[in-house]
């Protein structure tokens, strides 16, 4: 199994056989430094482009039919391999996914209570569940988890982007700008934090009123926003 450093982006292989089902800490060979693997059971790809053959065949298919399904056929999977796999990592953490990209929100909040019993340490588990209190409109507890995810994964840049949504939807800029300057140090090409960045800065300049012309800024926003969704197109 494929695993990537996200300190020095190192990539290394795993031999799956040898992961714990609940998960695995280890340590980066270049860097040293440590963090949690899930066992890989499930194959997202492999779904996604045996049901994206399926679907292509059908002729009122959307990017939309390709999404919903592949997330069925992940849950389907997930409590399959429940059968015989009772405590494990992987059908918790993706399973959660799967029901949060199908908006079944408690589903996808009660796998993620379980696999952060059974892996406190696994950043990604809390990460989601940021995006999904989010979501919700819990902004409180949605701070709480991506907080813990940044603390568990140093160098992982998604829960700080979540975080700094959060903070623009609360109105705390200054906040917003902290994460989003970390991020920009960490991925200087990264094209999320450089929207946020643009976003922010076109709140704060609404709010001081310091803007000479905020349609042109607002135009400009909305063609980065969709230069963004074409490039992360299925």
């Amino acid at each position: 199994m494929l695993i990537i450093c996200s300190k020095c982006k190192t990539q290394g292989v795993v031999d799956n056989s040898k992961l714990h089902d609940n998960g695995r800490t280890v340590n980066c060979n270049k860097c040293n430094y440590t963090f949690v693997v899930m066992t890989e059971y499930i194959d997202i790809s492999e779904i996604t482009y045996e049901v994206g053959r399926h679907l292509k065949s059908i002729s009122n298919y959307s990017k939309d039919n390709l999404y919903d399904e592949v997330n069925r056929v992940i849950v389907d999977k997930c409590n399959a391999l429940e059968r015989t796999k009772h405590n494990c990592l992987e059908i918790f953490y993706k399973r959660a996914e799967a029901y949060y990209g199908l908006g079944i929100y408690d589903l996808a909040l009660r796998d993620l209570e379980k696999g952060i019993i059974l892996q406190p340490r696994f950043a990604k588990l809390y990460n989601l569940a940021g995006e999904l209190y989010f979501k919700i409109g819990d902004h409180g507890k949605a701070i709480e988890n991506l907080n813990v995810s940044a603390s568990l994964d140093l160098y992982n840049i998604d829960p700080m982007i979540n975080r700094a949504r959060v903070y623009i939807k609360l109105g705390k800029y200054e906040l917003a700008k902290q994460d989003i300057d970390r991020i920009l140090r960490l991925d200087p090409q990264s094209q999320a934090a450089l929207l946020l960045r643009f976003t922010v800065n076109l709140f704060i300049c609404n709010r001081e009123s310091t803007c000479s012309d905020a349609s042109v800024m607002v135009v400009n926003l909305l063609d980065m926003v969709n230069k963004l969704e074409s490039n992360t197109d299925v």
